[in-house]
């Protein structure tokens, strides 16, 4: 039997509107110049919207991990953890972590890094960063994973989260369910 959750992806509209509606927001920034002079008003604005953005992909992406253990309940077969599902899709299989682990730890981190301070926790979020080149000493991370994962000349262009995610889910479901 076909679960519904297989096909009806539920959380899209509203993921597509709020990261088009972000991309819109930091995309203006590079209008407003250099507001206090010292070269870095927009990276410095976009840090927010950039981090903000993640937790929203985040959001989804946690949501389809539930959906995919419902589904997998419903047909009889164990659950898996988020990170099992997170860790399965490595487009490049050279490299340590996949997209989906890289945008799940920058989330994190920018919940977390107020409370971390100058020494940042040894755990799954840091380490996964480290790996791309991300630590307590980089400037603008949530600029620099969006460099990595969108490209240096779309880094703003937080609309292409979504292929990513969206592909991700599809995989998943083919594969786990």
């Amino acid at each position: 039997m076909t679960h519904y959750k297989q096909f009806n992806d539920f959380r899209i509209q509203w993921v597509t509107t709020v990261l088009n509606s972000l991309e819109e927001t930091v995309l203006s920034f590079s209008d407003f110049g250099d507001a206090d002079g010292d070269g870095f008003f927009p990276i410095e604005q976009s840090e927010a919207i950039l981090g903000i953005s993640f937790v929203v992909a985040q959001i989804y992406i946690l949501g389809i991990t539930e959906d995919l253990n419902d589904v997998r309940i419903s047909s009889g077969k164990n659950t898996l953890s988020k990170i099992e599902y997170y860790k399965d899709y490595n487009l490049q299989r050279d490299k340590i972590v996949s997209p989906i682990e890289i945008i799940n730890s920058i989330a994190n981190y920018f919940k977390h890094h107020d409370e971390w301070g100058d020494e940042w926790p040894k755990n799954y979020t840091a380490e996964n960063l480290a790996f791309v080149g991300i630590n307590e000493k980089t400037d603008f991370p949530c600029n620099r994973i969006a460099e990595k994962l969108l490209g240096e000349s779309n880094s703003w262009n937080v609309g292409l989260l979504l292929p990513i995610i969206t592909s991700w889910r599809k995989v998943m479901f083919t594969k786990y369910c």
